[in-house]
């Protein structure tokens, strides 16, 4: 069974533009803010505004895509995630900037969580962990990409050029949606889909739900991707640090270029994917993702240290395999254990654990950064990342994760 199929050359495309976009908006947003509003905790506001509004609609996005067509779904949340970027082209209020990233928030939440579904479906079972790891990849080069681009736009032809350019982008991928209409899933899927046993299934569990609350709220849960995202939700909360503060670290203490710091960290994920499955055939995954979590401690502490760019720059390198390698992994992990009718809902309880680590670790962390010094944000960071690589072994262990 081939990988490189339409359907997965056009999702992986489209990802590459909007997390172009993403990431780029994200680098520059803190800086903007701080620059114009004189402000560091909205600088985090910004950040954590984005994730908490895609952590909201992460489990209601897992609930539609495991019921209505995934291409119209991905393409009424790129249109969301596009009217968000519209909206920053009229500068406003700092009330009015949150709204824009609430509503940037909601469409990514759509979007990005019908993209891990649909790339699951069309992706052969054989082929299903490389294919992941690929499509990550292309995260990686936006991520390499978007920072120094939008820092040199931002830098040589101001903030509002930057804005109409990453609206040119969104619209662009608004336009190769519609080629995926039309476009089958694989046989395993629709055979798994069309099997009348998970669908009594659902139906029963719809029924013992009906009237109870609490039932309805867990419905939007996948229960077998509970351990990975915990453990996601811990890492996503050092990655939102580097998201919100570090580039207001290496401007206050000229430690660095943030574009340079996210290249050399985005190289390094490309870098520790290439030799992941060499890693993978010879490692316990339990034990590869210890070791993926392990290299995020000194990257936190070299970075907390950090007073040349050597340092600085060293530290964007080893964030960049820890996290590039754990992130692929466990959301592996999530797709192996769940069942292929509950890819959706699976899929949105993992990224509702990035959202909320992001989100709430980031707003709350901005408080810290303005209550004490900026080194504050970075110090609990490398607590939550030393936490993460203690417990990581026993909730994974727990639900039969290693091989």
């Amino acid at each position: 069974m081939r990988l490189w199929t339409p359907a997965f050359s056009i999702i992986t495309l489209i990802s590459f533009l909007i997390g172009l976009v993403q990431l780029s908006l994200s680098t520059n947003l803190p800086l903007y803010v701080v620059s114009v509003y004189e402000s560091t905790t909205s600088a985090g506001a910004m950040v954590g505004a984005f994730a908490l509004a895609a952590m909201l609609g992460r489990p209601f996005a897992g609930q539609l895509i495991d019921r209505l067509s995934k291409p119209k779904l991905y393409l009424a949340g790129t249109v969301f995630f596009t009217v968000g970027i519209a909206m920053l082209l009229d500068q406003g209020s700092l009330t009015w900037l949150v709204a824009a990233r609430i509503v940037q928030g909601l469409g990514f939440s759509l979007l990005s969580t019908v993209a891990g579904a649909m790339i699951a479906d069309v992706l052969h079972p054989d082929r299903l962990g490389s294919g992941i790891a690929i499509y990550t990849v292309t995260g990686s080069l936006a991520n390499a990409m978007g920072p120094v681009a939008g820092l040199t736009i931002a830098q040589n032809y101001g903030f509002p050029a930057f804005f109409k350019t990453i609206l040119v982008i969104s619209i662009l991928s608004i336009l190769i949606i519609p080629t995926l209409f039309g476009q089958k899933a694989s046989p395993s899927h629709l055979v798994s889909e069309s099997s009348p046993e998970p669908i009594a299934k659902d139906l029963a569990q719809a029924k013992t739900a009906q009237g109870d609350w609490r039932h309805k709220i867990t419905s939007l849960i996948e229960p077998t991707a509970l351990a990975p995202a915990s453990v996601m939700l811990f890492l996503a909360i050092t990655y939102g640090a580097l998201l919100g503060f570090m580039p207001i670290l290496a401007r206050t203490k000229n430690l660095g270029s943030p574009g340079t710091y996210f290249a050399i960290q985005s190289a390094a994920v490309l870098a520790i994917r290439v030799i992941m499955p060499f890693l993978v055939n010879r490692l316990p995954t339990v034990r590869l993702i210890q070791l993926a979590i392990g290299m995020l401690i000194p990257a936190l502490a070299i970075l907390l240290a950090s007073r040349h760019p050597g340092m600085f720059y060293s530290s964007a390198a080893l964030y960049g395999a820890g996290f590039g390698l754990a992130f692929p992994l466990m959301n592996t992990v999530v797709f192996e254990r769940c069942p292929p009718q509950a890819r959706g809902r699976a899929n949105a309880t993992f990224y509702l654990a990035l959202d909320l680590g992001i989100g709430a670790g980031t707003i709350l962390l901005g408080y810290l950064a303005n209550w004490l010094q900026l080194e504050a944000v970075f110090f609990v960071a490398l607590l939550i990342a030393i936490l993460a690589f203690l417990i990581a072994p026993r909730l994974l262990n727990s639900v039969g994760q290693e091989r």
